[in-house]
């Protein structure tokens, strides 16, 4: 099991029918975030967040050290850190 954290905007909404609703997302910033749960089970880690995530993280949070990776996202590169072992 892994975890991708990624901070961003999204769209939430109810899907279903009267029996059953579900919660829904919506946005680029989702779809990174499923990227990165995929990407630490290539790794072999159980945390992998984006460079965005780590910089809007707390300070409490900020106090271990990181190493970064770089992946091509369509036309652009997203920097990840993982979680020191």
């Amino acid at each position: 099991m892994g975890f991708g954290l990624h901070a961003g905007w999204a769209i939430e909404g109810a899907v279903g029918s009267l029996q059953k609703i579900d919660a829904t997302y919506l946005s680029p910033h989702v779809n990174t975030a499923a990227r990165m749960e995929a990407a630490s089970k290539q790794f072999g880690v159980p945390l992998l967040m984006t460079e965005r995530f780590h910089e809007v993280r707390s300070v409490r949070c900020s106090s271990s050290a990181h190493v970064s990776f770089q992946r091509f996202n369509r036309s652009k590169i997203i920097s990840f850190y993982r979680r020191p072992s």
